[in-house]
């Protein structure tokens, strides 16, 4: 808001000056000639303050007939101004920037927000300003380059770019629409189509993977891995100049996948490519969006594409070597940004292949059934079973795949219990472990997990190992968990009496509680098991634990029916 204040400020000062006999031209002229003398190093932000106060009072200005074309001229250099464009760097002698690219010290990403930060507010407010005056000559006042700028600094995406504010989001999505709506044919398909085309193709020619076509289809025959390059990718302004020069290339492309629509009229040949493009990139940020947008674009498919166009394992293969991006190579901040959208686009492409069986069950061979449940299956494998073997000593990257495995495991349902072997066990060192109510959040996820498992496997939990299964494993853990928040609680209360103890023991308080209400909700499930299962040892078995656990204090809901006498399973 401090750019508005300091607009009205010059508003007011330039008001009085304003005369009728000064004309739009004269001050686009003035402007414009203005702008041409000025050095790289100076500020622009006090001339689009100018700007902007001087069109405030268009209104008291004489109309010329050549207004639309100066108008039209100052919004292109005011757009080109505040657009995210790498105009710092300088390429050497080979077209590339200083230093190996792909690295974080190469990225302009910072430096472009830096500089177009402080001048949107005042640009959008100017740009806004000449529209409310030429309301009906917004095509021929907005170009092109102009419409690309304000879908970059809209963020329709949610992908939250480092130059957005709530304001400059607001003016841009307010004049974005306002211009959108004004074009001769404003078909959200033929608008997405034509810079999907003329805007993004040219920008990812050079860096499309091998693995399509330049159409966007899949490879016939792709490359063996001896013909593929060798050594470090070409990462340079010349080969991804969606990277290090223009800026607006991602936000477009997710504008793109965003406004695309469902069914079979999307394009989606033309998707492919930068898609993939992203998806092969080294650095973090651009992954981390390539991963969202695939993912709704993925989502935005007919479900019988991906089987039948071969796009389901070029997907697969693309996303998947992100699942290896853990610590202590990848830092745990950039992880977690990466598992996350990650798991989310495989479980999208999963569900579509899943429903294009349940749509065609009559699949042309038997190699292409099955294969969401197969997905479904590797993401377990790979992705959850493999990443926590590799890192269970990151709480929060434990938390996230606990997360992930509950809705793998509801998608797959009965069809789990091949897991169990490894899911058990790894659900049990989790909420075994010592120290696991130093991070409650993990241990809550796991909680919610073996719920999940429960509900999902519990034939298998009564029909193995003499009768019991994983059926004592799974009680075990739940026990132990609870027996650990009370040592937990009882540490706090023996520090009641030190400063701040009281406020400890109330958070810790909280925290058990959580636990408390997750485990209430496993032991009601395993309890609704033993019971219709008709396993009268287990049954039994699970009555006296309970009856242990009450003595606490904080299981009572769960004493047997038979106590009660109510043949319902209590209420937590």
């Amino acid at each position: 808001m401090v750019a508005m204040e300091e607009l009205r400020q010059r508003a007011s000062q330039l008001s009085s000056s304003v005369t009728t006999e000064e004309s739009c031209t004269k001050l686009a002229e003035y402007v414009l000639a203005l702008s041409s003398k000025a050095k790289p190093a100076d500020d622009p932000r006090p001339t689009l303050l100018a700007i902007a106060a001087c069109l405030r009072y268009l209104d008291r200005l004489e109309a010329h007939d050549d207004d639309l074309s100066v108008a039209t001229e100052l919004a292109t250099w005011i757009a080109k101004l505040i657009a995210p464009i790498n105009t710092s760097a300088q390429p050497n002698q080979e077209g590339s920037l200083p230093g190996y690219g792909g690295t974080q010290e190469d990225d302009p990403y910072d430096a472009v927000t830096k500089r177009i930060l402080p001048l949107l507010e005042p640009g959008l407010t100017a740009l806004t300003l000449l529209a409310n005056h030429f309301p009906n000559d917004l095509p021929d006042l907005l170009k092109d380059d102009t419409l690309i700028t304000l879908i970059s600094l809209s963020d329709l995406s949610a992908l939250s770019e480092s130059w957005s504010t709530p304001t400059t989001v607001d003016l841009a999505s307010k004049l974005l629409t306002s211009a959108l709506a004004s074009l001769p044919n404003p078909n959200p398909t033929d608008i997405i189509g034509h810079y999907l085309t003329s805007y993004l193709r040219p920008l990812f020619t050079a860096s499309r993977p091998s693995t399509v076509t330049p159409a966007g289809r899949p490879t016939a025959f792709p490359a063996d891995e001896l013909d593929r390059p060798q050594g470090l990718p070409d990462d340079s302004r010349l080969t991804k100049p969606w990277k290090y020069v223009d800026l607006r290339a991602i936000p477009v492309l997710s504008f793109a996948g965003l406004k695309a629509p469902q069914g079979d009229t999307i394009n989606w040949p033309l998707y492919v490519p930068p898609l993939l493009t992203l998806l092969d990139d080294a650095l973090t940020r651009v992954r981390v969006k390539g991963l969202q947008i695939t993912n709704e674009f993925l989502r935005k498919l007919p479900a019988e594409k991906p089987r039948e166009t071969g796009l389901a394992s070029v997907f697969e293969d693309a996303i998947f070597p992100t699942m290896g991006y853990l610590p202590s190579l990848t830092p745990e901040e950039e992880s977690l940004l990466l598992l996350e959208p990650a798991f989310d686009a495989l479980l999208t492409l999963a569900e579509q292949l899943a429903a294009s069986e349940r749509q065609d069950p009559q699949t042309p061979s038997s190699s292409q059934k099955d294969t969401g449940r197969i997905l479904l299956d590797k993401l377990l494998r790979h992705g959850v079973f493999t990443a926590y073997a590799h890192c269970p000593e990151k709480p929060r990257i434990v938390a996230l795949l606990m997360r992930k495995m509950s809705k793998i495991v509801s998608s797959l349902g009965i069809r789990a219990v091949k897991h169990l072997k490894d899911m058990v066990p790894m659900l049990k060192v989790v909420m075994t472990d010592p120290f696991a109510y130093a991070s409650v959040d993990t241990l809550v996820e796991a909680i919610g997990a073996l719920e999940v498992v429960v509900m999902n496997c519990w034939p298998r939990l009564l029909l193995q190992d003499g009768g019991e299964g994983w059926f004592a494993e799974v009680l075990g853990a739940v026990a132990v968990a609870w027996l650990s928040g009370i040592d937990y609680l009882g540490e706090a209360e023996e520090a009641a009496g030190k400063e701040k103890g009281k406020d400890e023991v109330e958070r810790k308080q909280r925290e058990v509680e959580r636990v408390r209400v997750a485990l209430n909700r496993v032991l009601r499930s395993l309890q609704g098991i033993a019971r219709d299962g008709g396993e009268d040892g287990v049954d039994q078995g699970l009555d006296l634990v309970v009856v242990e656990l009450r003595e606490t204090g904080l299981f009572k809901s769960l004493v047997p029916a038979g106590a009660q006498g109510d043949d319902h399973l209590p209420v937590v």
